[in-house]
């Protein structure tokens, strides 16, 4: 792979890592306010942030035929100190948000009196009292722990944000010293 295509690749992973860490600190910004913190914009970012971060783990962990990507997918995961462990490749929340199959599932099981959850809790004990007998987790933050709750099919999950935002802004670092390495005059 020629060093032109290396340094479009490691463009996009900077796009991708700017978009989601600018997008999880506008989060941050409005969750850190208690007038602000249960605003539609709070799902907005955390949205746009797993779905920036999403693409940047869809593209060092390319699904599909591993013919056609290993050279971009091994590049970038040697350039960048990725292993299979990163908190990047993760894509159950991400998946969640992007499937309107939610709704179906709301739909479907609507047969009682459960509400639907939308909300912060500032710690876990309010969580905790919103119990899936009564609720379906729509989008949850639990602040203190920074967790993303979702509810799907099978039942609730939990996705811990701040370890995902901590490689995103790594990788950002890694890709800039990436960028350096490369023998092209750059703009």
């Amino acid at each position: 792979m020629d060093d032109l295509i290396k340094l479009s690749l490691l463009d996009e992973v900077d796009t991708q890592c700017l978009l989601a860490i600018n997008s999880f600190e506008k989060m941050e910004t409005l969750l850190n306010d208690v007038n602000s913190k249960q605003l539609k914009e709070v799902w907005q970012y955390l949205q746009a942030f797993l779905a920036h971060s999403g693409i940047l783990g869809s593209l060092i962990f390319k699904q599909g035929n591993p013919e056609k990507t290993k050279v971009v997918t091994d590049y970038l995961k040697a350039e960048l100190n990725i292993d299979e462990n990163s908190p990047i490749k993760e894509r159950g929340g991400r998946n969640f948000l992007e499937h309107i199959e939610v709704f179906e599932i709301y739909a479907s099981n609507r047969k009682d009196d459960k509400g639907i959850i939308q909300m912060v809790f500032d710690n876990r004990n309010g969580f905790n009292y919103m119990d899936s007998d009564r609720f379906y987790f729509k989008r949850v933050i639990i602040l203190d722990e920074m967790i993303f709750a979702y509810q799907n099919q099978e039942a609730r999950k939990e996705l811990a944000l701040t370890p995902i935002i901590n490689e995103v802004k790594r990788i950002f670092k890694e890709s800039d010293n990436a960028r350096n390495r490369l023998n092209i005059i750059q703009n």
